[in-house]
């Protein structure tokens, strides 16, 4: 409270443009230590809209006018607010304030553990208690004489940044993983992440290998056949990788050999001059300092040193002016002071630019290593192209102006799709996805998936060739389970790529949001095998942001361990469990197939679209409408209502009576286009007819009413029927193994 400087402004005027709103509301702007609230004051809605300080992205102090100061909230769910206050020093404090509480610096600071702990105690260990991980392997037939738990992460020994219990092939012995772990960046080792029982393949992920350009380690490759080993149906494994392979290659290859090529010449250039052996020294020597420097000021210069640090500090620098200064005397000259010139200095300076290409490389050689088949005999290396954090973020932020456009032109709007790159991005990721999917489902081979550190290209990857490949986590249940599994378990930077805590700008990326969207775009081309709906992923990406529970917070398990956040704050999936009556499909089908459960979608560029329920909430300019979706769901809760009633009716008439009441079933047969009728294709259109036309012996129709029947019966029709029926009549039937491409041609036929 604290950092509130004016907790209550009236007559404040709101505008909302996410809802659609064009008047705006007049009421009271309310500045709470975790939301910003505004009270309208008609007293016939009193509507309340509450903002949480942890969505939002920025706030915008506009130039006063004569009506007042305007301030513009930014939210990380792409909500657009704009609030108008009537005196400018109530609207600096405002500004102030809410840019101070919108930006926490601590933990304790966020909404879900600003509440009193001790409420609700039962509830909250029931709700940390709702997806249970070890069930899901155990559903998945892990662990097996394949694959089995360990022990060696127990306390988070070997990686600080995986769960405590991991499955490693069993073949794989402790010293191998410890060795592996070592090889490995942030010494995240290949573990199991899917596992399937068909095909006895499985989805394992790691991070990046430490391998340099020559560089390798025996346990690693130990590691790797014992992956290998435990899918008995295949000889081989793919090694996803799932970076740009021209970056590798460019950092690693063209560049590698032109330093090689340079450093040839001068070790040729050595063996016979004195001179510039000396230079390069003093060369090494100036690097080496700069490297010592860089390392203090990296390290020890962000946390408060005391004065013996600070005299450290000091005393080191002054030794490097004094190195830069003293006179050296020099082999070619044999004189104190002298500078060498001529061809001596030319190599001495080419010296310098070896050695910092050299030391260049070799950060690029310890960030993007990847696995050389020649030291792997049974790996097959795959790239896919997925972009880094930097360029997601750039493209996230341009799809975002783009529905922010109010009545764009097709040329801006199609410029501006294009120019943000998003969809390419969207097409990567399931690209990766698909490939794993087909490797595992179709050829019977296991896949190991990493990128750099293993935590944001690797989970994305991972999570959707699950979803891919299992009609389990197509559940809303499932969903839960499975981000709980690949994100949170696993580990994820939620803290820096979400901007829960005020951190580096540089660190923040859509990483989540892009799995949210391609589980969106499967669920266009998939209509039938997905039970969630689109509002279902817009609250999960709702509350990755908002900091309301204490499942999205800390970036891997031990450090939710250590914030104690099963004790201080709540689990987000039983809420949402409670409202799935709001997030369910209705035209999800549950009776499909094994053969039928794994999808495979196209991923040709016209196949993806743009999520406007995300990026774009409603227009601006018409109405809001109620989706086809919630109007079906609208029409089978009526339906089911009506079943109900008729259920009791039937019980009161038996009562009654004294007799059990029969209702005759009658098959509805399903209506069939006509395939013989002609098209019209004169100026008036055709005539429509009611009834049987019957021909005459005099070759004339006759219009005959349709017969009634003597007695009323009451038509009955199956569930399952009725289902089938619909299906087929829209053409979305058996959508759970081909892609939608397919049923847009039965629909234009239908319009025909």
């Amino acid at each position: 409270m604290e950092h509130i400087r004016t907790p209550k402004v009236e007559n404040v005027r709101l505008l909302e443009r996410s809802c659609g709103q064009r008047k705006p509301s007049v009421g009271t702007l309310y500045l709470s230590a975790t939301h910003t609230i505004f009270v309208e004051n008609n007293p016939e809605t009193r509507k309340e809209t509450w903002v949480p300080h942890s969505m939002v992205s920025g706030v915008e102090r506009l130039p006063p006018s004569p009506t007042g100061s305007q301030l513009i909230l930014r939210c990380k769910d792409f909500r657009v607010i704009l609030v108008l206050i009537p005196q400018e020093r109530d609207c600096v404090d405002i500004h102030a304030s809410l840019a101070r509480l919108s930006r926490p610096e601590k933990y304790s600071e966020l909404y879900c553990l600003s509440f009193n702990p001790n409420v609700n105690k039962e509830q909250r260990e029931e709700s940390w208690a709702f997806v249970d991980l070890a069930a899901d392997y155990r559903r998945m037939g892990v662990p097996n004489n394949l694959w089995v738990t360990t022990a060696a992460n127990s306390e988070y020994r070997v990686c600080d940044t995986y769960p405590s219990e991991l499955f490693v092939p069993k073949s794989a012995t402790p010293a191998v993983i410890v060795g592996s772990s070592r090889f490995r960046s942030r010494g995240r080792f290949p573990v199991l992440s899917y596992f399937h029982q068909d095909t006895l393949a499985a989805v394992c992920r790691c991070s990046q290998p430490l391998s340099g350009f020559s560089g390798r380690c025996q346990e690693d490759e130990m590691m790797l056949q014992a992956v290998m080993k435990s899918n008995p149906g295949s000889d081989y494994i793919y090694v996803v990788d799932t970076r740009p392979k021209t970056v590798l290659c460019a950092s690693l290859g063209k560049e590698y050999s032109e330093v090689m090529e340079t450093a040839m010449k001068l070790v040729n250039y050595l063996r016979s001059s004195s001179a510039l052996q000396h230079c390069l020294l003093r060369a090494f020597l100036n690097e080496r300092e700069n490297l010592n420097l860089t390392g203090l000021r990296e390290g020890k210069m962000r946390q408060k040193r005391g004065a013996k640090e600070r005299k450290v500090f000091r005393r080191r620098v002054q030794q490097r002016k004094e190195r830069r200064t003293t006179p050296v005397k020099s082999p070619n000259t044999g004189r104190l002071g002298g500078t060498p010139t001529g061809p001596v200095f030319q190599h001495a300076s080419l010296g310098c630019t070896v050695l910092q290409m050299l030391n260049a490389m070799a950060n690029r050689a310890a960030g993007k290593g990847y696995e050389n088949e020649d030291h792997y005999t049974n790996i097959k290396l795959q790239f896919i192209g997925i972009e880094n954090i930097h360029v997601m973020r750039s493209s996230q932020q341009k799809i975002v102006d783009v529905g922010e456009m109010r009545s764009p032109s097709m040329t801006d709007f199609l410029f501006g799709l294009e120019n943000s790159g998003w969809l390419k991005h969207i097409k990567a990721i399931l690209d990766a996805g698909v490939f794993i999917a087909r490797a595992v489902a179709d050829e019977g081979i296991s896949v190991l998936v990493h990128c750099s550190d293993g935590w944001d290209r690797t989970a994305q990857a991972c999570s959707v060739a699950s979803l891919l490949l299992d009609p389990y986590y197509r559940t809303i249940r499932g969903l839960m389970v499975l981000i709980e599994r690949d994100w949170v378990s696993f580990g994820h930077k939620f803290s820096h790529r979400y901007a829960h805590l005020d951190g580096d700008p540089k660190e923040v990326s859509p990483v989540l949001d892009q799995f949210l969207e391609c589980a969106w775009q499967l669920s266009e081309q998939f209509p039938c095998a997905f039970e969630f709906n689109e509002r279902f992923l817009i609250a999960v990406h709702s509350h990755i942001y908002s900091c309301q529970y204490g499942t999205f917070l800390g970036n891997c398990e031990k450090e939710r361990r250590d914030l104690r956040l099963r004790e201080h704050s709540h689990s987000v999936w039983p809420q949402l469990w409670k409202e799935r009556s709001q997030f369910t499909n209705p035209l999800y089908q549950t009776d499909l197939s094994p053969s039928q459960g794994v999808l495979r979608p196209n991923t040709s560029p016209y196949c993806f679209k743009l999520w406007k329920g995300l990026y774009n909430h409603t227009e601006k300019s018409m109405p809001p409408r109620q989706s086809p979706a919630d109007f079906l769901s609208t029409v089978r809760e009526e339906s089911k209502q009506l079943e109900e009633e008729l259920t009791n009716q039937q019980e009161r008439l038996t009562a009654l009576t004294g007799k059990p009441i029969t209702w005759e079933k009658v098959a509805v047969p399903r209506r069939r286009r006509r395939t013989d009728c002609q098209k019209h294709g004169g100026p008036d259109p055709p005539a429509t007819t009611h009834g049987r036309l019957i021909s005459g012996p005099d070759g004339q129709t006759d219009r005959k009413a349709p017969r009634k029947d003597p007695a009323l019966t009451l038509p009955l029709r199956d569930t399952d029927d009725f289902s089938a029926c619909s299906d087929l009549e829209s053409g979305v039937a058996d959508l759970s193994s081909r892609s939608s491409s397919g049923g847009d041609d039965n629909k234009e036929a239908e319009l025909e």
